[in-house]
């Protein structure tokens, strides 16, 4: 949230074929996620593609270039890449396997207060997270 403008927002997530897990948290997400597989995948990128080549990530500029009071940065920095890993209160907390309860109805009993990611940041592409 941002005094005067929009606020600054982004997706992150494991992949757009999903996971293998029902575990909401068995895997990171991230703003950069691996190509699409899978024929109707595959065709729903390649349509997307004619927009911009770099359909598999979202930027991280606009998170830089405002104060919280709405100001410009005059030189904003920013990470390349974001990684929101699973903390160890969360990583096993949800069966692998479909019990029948909806991901939402999951979410709600966890407790106020649990961490629930280690964010990394990448600061240049082939950086190591830090």
């Amino acid at each position: 949230m941002r005094d005067g403008i929009p606020s600054a927002n982004l997706v992150a997530m494991y992949g757009v074929n999903g996971q293998p897990s029902w575990n909401f948290f068995e895997n990171s997400f991230s703003n950069h996620i691996g190509p699409a597989e899978g024929t109707a995948l595959k065709l729903v990128a390649k349509k997307f593609s004619g927009a911009t080549p770099y359909i598999m990530t979202v930027g991280l500029l606009d998170f830089a270039a405002y104060h919280e009071n709405g100001t410009k940065v005059e030189n904003p920095e920013f990470p390349f890449k974001l990684i929101f890993e699973p903390s160890n209160d969360v990583k096993d907390l949800f069966p692998k396997e479909y019990s029948g309860i909806y991901f939402t109805s999951q979410l709600s009993t966890i407790p106020a207060g649990t961490n629930l990611y280690k964010v990394l940041a990448v600061k240049n592409p082939g950086d190591e997270p830090i």
